[in-house]
């Protein structure tokens, strides 16, 4: 039997049907499961996130910005401390304080790039400007303070036309300026672990269209282990002048501590090699070649202590850190840092911290 179709008209007429049963069937069914809607308590986030803002530019380029807020909110002592939660950017730290020498000595990694000597590869930026050694045609991590920094800006992207033609990335440091009228000063101390110590004082003054703004800063630290000591210190001043909408300008100065003397850098390495025994004084004027006398006036002028208070503090500190293995006894923590008698040890420690032995590792056991 040939097959017979329907007449186009029919089959036009049976297609708007189904779909129309179809459509109320739906509907019918979905008004019928769905449930009512349930409204949620209001949720506060109290957290700053990770960037201040995250913009991309006309050429492509995506700029991640840190605010001042944020990097309070890190308590960063440098640039690589400052800019470690930036997605993207990686950091190595060795040392609580300085060391920048690439590597695990302290280095910032934007995408893999970077790992030369230190942060090469990576335009660093003060105020859109780029800041490079003479001779090595790099970055400086220890040349640049984040105390004077109001917003980072971290541009992950390639740019060889704006940041250099050997940048595979490039961090801008927007300097701080006055915010208000009139004289605003701010000091701050602070104290940590393995005798890490900061003193940072600014200076802001805002005068119509004149602004300005001066930071000092000084951070040291003995040190989570052996040879692990350093110290940063910081001068900056920002000044800046608003002709008009138009029209501004604006000067930034920099300067980092005086080099220690490399007689004082031997007579250092040589108390921390073993600070288990203070070696004679005639013995350390020998090695540094300088007389007693000049020796302890220009070690307490760079380290700010005499010779014996800082052999205390590196024993102090390595005193600190074995009192976390539970293993060791207060005695022979005492011993392993040159103490014979543990009531002196004793005594040293309580006059450091504030608390005996016991009493600290009973304390940080219950925390």
């Amino acid at each position: 039997m040939p097959n017979q179709s329907l007449p186009i008209t029919t089959r036009r007429i049976l297609f708007v049907g189904l779909s129309a049963i179809g459509f109320l069937a739906t509907h019918s069914l979905s008004a019928q499961v769905t449930p009512n809607a349930l409204e949620l308590d209001p949720v506060e986030v109290l957290g700053l996130p990770l960037l201040e803002e995250l913009e991309v530019q006309p050429t492509a380029d995506k700029v991640a910005r840190v605010s001042r807020d944020q990097i309070d909110a890190l308590h960063a002592t440098d640039l690589a401390d400052a800019l470690r939660t930036v997605p993207g950017l990686t950091i190595s730290r060795f040392n609580p304080v300085g060391s920048f020498g690439g590597g695990d000595g302290g280095a910032i990694y934007i995408r893999g790039h970077g790992n030369g000597r230190p942060g090469s590869q990576i335009s660093i930026m003060q105020d859109g400007v780029a800041r490079f050694t003479a001779i090595w045609t790099h970055p400086l991590l220890d040349l640049l303070s984040v105390d004077n920094v109001h917003q980072a800006e971290v541009m992950k992207s390639p740019q060889p036309v704006l940041h250099g033609n050997m940048a595979f990335g490039a961090i801008n440091l927007v300097a701080k300026s006055a915010t208000s009228e009139g004289i605003v000063n701010r000091l701050k101390l602070g104290v940590g672990s393995w005798g890490t110590r900061e003193a940072i004082f600014e200076n802001s003054y805002g005068s119509g269209p004149l602004r300005s703004h001066f930071v000092a800063s000084h951070r040291e630290s003995d040190g989570h282990r052996s040879n692990s000591a350093g110290e940063l210190s910081n001068l900056s001043y920002h000044f800046g002048y608003q002709f008009n909408e138009t029209w501004s300008l604006s000067a930034f100065f920099n300067a980092t501590a005086k080099p220690i003397p490399l007689a004082l850098v031997r007579v250092r390495r040589r108390l921390d090699a073993d600070f288990r025994v203070i070696p004679s004084l005639d013995e350390l004027a020998h090695l540094a070649a300088m007389s007693r006398s000049h020796l302890c006036h220009q070690f307490r002028d760079h380290y700010n202590s005499s010779i014996s208070e800082y052999v205390i503090r590196k024993r102090m500190a390595t005193a600190q850190r074995l009192l976390f293995e539970v293993n060791l006894r207060p005695g022979e923590i005492a011993e392993a840092v040159g103490y014979p008698d543990i009531f002196q040890f004793s005594k040293q420690f309580k006059k450091t911290f504030g608390v005996s032995p016991s009493a600290y590792r009973h304390r940080q056991i219950r925390i």
